[in-house]
């Protein structure tokens, strides 16, 4: 993950812009609704800019929103344990791609002392900010699912290639890598089993959680301009 960069992207207590250094590439706009603590907010706003490092394109604006914009909620979803937060598209934009103009973000109010005590607090608002923005949650529509003799895979150009790179050893005892990614159950996520300290998998860790090269070249197959093809970062 990028280092966070200091960013003068806040507007109001209840707004922040990401990736203001370089206002035209991708921009988050994140709308804190209801009762957020700083260091809540915080761990959101340094997810934020980690993300407008990793997509650097500008997308055209629509309805007034310049990239996308996040709205975010903390109450309650099942109490302490379970669920730690959801997340999901409001509104695409039109084009095959079905880039998202906004989205949401519900984070469970019971788990977050606990999150921010194991220190995920961040790598849970990475984890949800992706949804949001279509990871997972449009592929059904932009036809980057495929499904196999043994479930579901992601089928994006870049993905499978990074899969084959940075998961060798894993692609090497899979006979259809060629075919794309694993994915888990919900058709959502990585599979788990097969990269369990991957942040876009079903369950986060308390001591790792990565974003590999894979998760960078899905948003590079989703539509985003990413880093993904910068040479000086990727070989």
């Amino acid at each position: 993950t990028p280092p966070v960069e200091t960013n003068p992207g806040t507007t109001t207590d209840n707004t922040y812009i990401s990736g203001m250094d370089t206002p035209d590439g991708y921009n988050i706009e994140l709308v804190f609704n209801g009762e957020w603590t700083d260091p809540m907010k915080q761990a959101f706003i340094n997810a934020a800019e980690d993300i407008s490092d990793i997509i650097t394109g500008d997308v055209a604006a629509e309805n007034g929103i310049d990239d996308v914009r996040i709205q975010l909620y903390a109450d309650d979803i099942d109490g302490s344990g379970g669920n730690l937060a959801n997340a999901g598209w409001i509104t695409l934009r039109d084009g095959p791609d079905k880039l998202v103009s906004e989205g949401g973000v519900r984070v469970d109010s019971a788990d977050a002392n606990m999150m921010l005590d194991k220190d995920i607090m961040e790598d849970m608002a990475f984890h949800e900010m992706l949804h949001a923005m279509g990871f997972g949650t449009t592929w059904a529509y932009t036809g980057l699912t495929t499904e196999t003799a043994d479930g579901t895979r992601f089928n994006g150009e870049n993905a499978t290639e990074a899969y084959e790179t940075v998961y060798a050893d894993v692609a090497a005892n899979d006979a259809n890598s060629s075919e794309g990614v694993p994915l888990s159950g919900d058709d959502a996520h990585w599979s788990h089993g097969d990269f369990m300290t991957e942040i876009m998998t079903t369950t986060l860790n308390f001591n790792t959680n990565e974003v590999s090269d894979m998760t960078v070249a899905a948003l590079e197959d989703m539509g985003y301009e990413t880093v993904y093809n910068d040479p000086l970062l990727f070989g």
